[in-house]
């Protein structure tokens, strides 16, 4: 994944142009980057996404089937069960 650089002088002189000071304006450009860097390092791509997913539906099927065969294997005990009480 591509990063987007922030040019923090640029954003500080521009800020500074806005009526900030100098130290508040460099600061506040500094911390933008920072954030937006954490951010970036955050974001997850559509493959990702789109894996995981795959993941969680398989882990599912997976589920339902083994608790079908579980609720069958019940069914049929339960039947002979009834055999032996009727």
């Amino acid at each position: 994944m591509t990063s987007v650089a922030i040019d923090t002088l640029k954003t500080a002189k521009s800020l500074e142009g806005a009526g900030f000071g100098k130290s508040q304006a460099e600061t506040l450009a500094t911390t933008i980057a920072e954030a937006s860097t954490s951010a970036h390092e955050e974001l997850v791509t559509k493959d990702f996404l789109k894996a995981e997913l795959a993941s969680t539906k398989t882990d599912l099927v997976r589920w339902l089937l083994a608790s079908q065969l579980v609720l069958v294997a019940l069914l049929a005990a339960l039947a002979n069960f009834t055999k032996l009480l009727g």
